[in-house]
């Protein structure tokens, strides 16, 4: 029944994409509800239609279409996005997220933590940060980044799981 659900809100979505007027903010609302069915490659294709017809889109909407691009697996795409990026700490979180995409944990925890002064309650950069911590073989500070996500964003499950195995690793 849920995936019913998902595909007629899909279909919901789409059908706006026809609609002039609308347009543009629709394929922008089809594209975060890919990136919330974890369906990145989609979700990119949706933010590229609102590129298409716009030359520009809002830092938000341009953050989201970069977070899709690194998910999915599209540095070089995300980085093109990022470029047009005018608001620091976006800039920064997404070169932090790529960074560590490209296996870079010391550079990618610098643009995390530089971010994070600019946007402290960011749970998701948090839990990006401990993971750099814990690349960088620093397990406790990736504890304290781990705890902060968890503060930050309570319904951040990722970084409450990465949390407790490594408390259980350490007989905890």
């Amino acid at each position: 029944a849920t995936e019913q659900r998902f595909s007629e809100a899909e279909a919901l979505l789409l059908q706006a994409t026809n609609d002039g007027q609308i347009r543009p903010s629709a394929w922008a609302a089809l594209g975060s509800y890919h990136v919330e069915q974890e369906n990145f490659d989609e979700a990119v294709q949706a933010f590229e239609q609102v590129l298409s017809e716009f030359e520009s889109m809002p830092a938000g909407s341009l953050a989201a279409y970069a977070d899709a691009a690194i998910q999915a697996g599209q540095l070089d795409k995300a980085e093109m996005v990022v470029a047009q990026i005018d608001v620091p700490e976006y800039v920064a979180l997404l070169r932090g997220r790529i960074e560590l995409e490209k296996g870079n944990p010391k550079e990618a925890r610098e643009y995390l933590l530089d971010g994070l002064r600019l946007f402290s309650g960011n749970s998701a950069a948090r839990f990006l940060a401990g993971q750099a911590a814990e690349q960088l073989g620093d397990i406790d500070l990736a504890i304290e980044d781990y705890r902060d996500a968890v503060r930050s964003g309570p319904s951040d499950s990722e970084a409450a799981i990465r949390l407790a195995k490594i408390y259980e690793a350490e007989g905890k």
